[in-house]
């Protein structure tokens, strides 16, 4: 079994389609369903329709639920089904993935909190098991595209101040509900646009419209060992090619893929988020908690209304520095100094700082201040700019201890208009 990261990284992150070859012994182990497989369950069989989307722990399939019983649990006719990998279903069997965990508080807690809404809920679940493998399935709502999808839809490839606000508070709503109903820190591996999905409305009429349009796609390629064996497998067909957000009003979203979340008293993974989003803290090798999910709350800021995250940028090559070292340059000089108090707690702060608190390494470039990155458009005023970029130095506190909670910033004012 492979824990850790995987030799096969590189390939999962460049390759279309998952790589159904690679077996759980390499860390892997995807199921190998295509549109007409039937999953049969006590109460119900499911019938596999496409397949929306793949990840590094999982792939994601629609299906259409059969039952003599009704849909039972199951408030729709179809429903999206993550089959984890072998891999991922084995660590879900040992405890060192929570997302099973995760999820099974999310739907036992307090469901009348406000954010319980904008959190993926989970009908069932069940172990499929496949040819060489088993593997653990969650059943969920079949959801509309991602952040980052409907941003690249919008004008300017953004959302409007009013769009970004009435997404930011209801992730915040998710987020507070993780928090001190759940116990649960969210972003242990990535918060980011691509894990935020809008709700769909009236999911079975569309999700048939989509069917008759779309029908199933597969593709063929040789196997990696030489041999002339090919495989088949099904191709991803993403639900939307096009859902229109025309009314602030109109639309509200899911914080989802919890594979990577963890208990609040227990991290059980140390390097945590995606680059971009990381959170001092993880940087720098000091406990982490809830804080970072309201780090990453401070650069969906910026990925809504600009489309970058506010340390996205790459001034090229620093003779001497590492990523991670211009990102610290980066957040120095948009949000301030860090604290000594701060460095002599981390345990890598010495790989990075002097003992007086300066960066061990500079490069010749200077980040935009967030005022300025939040007009790159020219579609918002600069007292939206202004207001926008207070809030997200709140979010984006440079000590966790002082960094306000997902509750707390609910009562900003920058989101009391929404």
């Amino acid at each position: 079994m492979s824990l850790g990261p995987s030799r096969h990284s590189q390939l999962i992150a460049t390759s279309d389609e998952e790589p159904l070859w690679l077996t759980i012994g390499d860390g892997y182990g995807y199921v190998p369903w295509r549109p007409g497989t039937i999953v049969d369950m006590p109460e119900r069989k499911l019938e596999v329709l496409r397949k929306l989307g793949w990840g590094g722990y999982s792939s994601v399939w629609l299906c259409r639920v059969s039952s003599a019983f009704g849909r039972g649990t199951y408030p729709t006719k179809y429903v999206a089904v993550k089959v984890l990998t072998a891999n991922a279903s084995y660590m879900v069997g040992r405890g060192l993935m929570a997302e099973l965990t995760v999820m099974k508080s999310i739907m036992s807690k307090n469901t009348k909190h406000p954010g319980f809404q904008f959190c993926s809920h989970l009908h069932d679940y069940f172990v499929h098991r496949s040819e060489k493998s088993y593997h653990v399935c969650l059943v969920t709502d079949v959801h509309g595209p991602s952040l980052s999808e409907m941003g690249l839809q919008q004008p300017n490839r953004s959302f409007s101040v009013q769009q970004t606000k009435r997404i930011i508070k209801q992730i915040l709503l998710a987020l507070d509900y993780l928090h001190r109903d759940c116990k649960v820190v969210h972003t242990a591996t990535d918060m980011t646009s691509r894990n935020v999905l809008f709700r769909l409305e009236n999911a079975d009429s569309i999700v048939e419209q989509y069917l008759e349009k779309q029908p199933a796609q597969y593709y063929s390629l040789s196997a990696p060992d030489g041999s002339s064996e090919s495989i088949v497998g099904s191709k991803s067909q993403p639900l939307f090619d096009h859902f229109p957000v025309q009314h602030v009003g109109d639309f509200s979203v899911i914080l989802i893929d919890y594979n990577s979340a963890t208990p609040n008293t227990k991290r059980l993974v140390d390097n945590v988020q995606t680059p971009s989003y990381q959170a001092p803290e993880v940087l720098l090798g000091y406990p982490w908690s809830t804080p970072i999910d309201v780090w990453s709350v401070g650069c969906l800021v910026s990925d809504c209304l600009v489309g970058v995250c506010p340390f996205d940028l790459k001034p090229g090559t620093q003779h001497g520095m590492s990523q991670d070292d211009i990102r610290l340059q980066g957040m120095r000089q948009i949000l301030g100094p860090f604290q000594l108090e701060l460095l002599e707690k981390c345990t890598r702060g010495k790989d990075y700082f002097s003992e007086e608190g300066a960066l061990l390494r500079v490069g010749s470039f200077q980040y935009p201040a967030l005022e300025l990155l939040l007009r790159a458009h020219g579609t918002i005023s600069e007292a939206e700019a202004k207001e926008a970029a207070a809030f997200m130095r709140r979010c984006m506190s440079i000590d966790p201890a002082t960094r306000p909670s997902a509750s707390e910033l609910l009562e900003d004012e920058w989101l009391a208009d929404n």
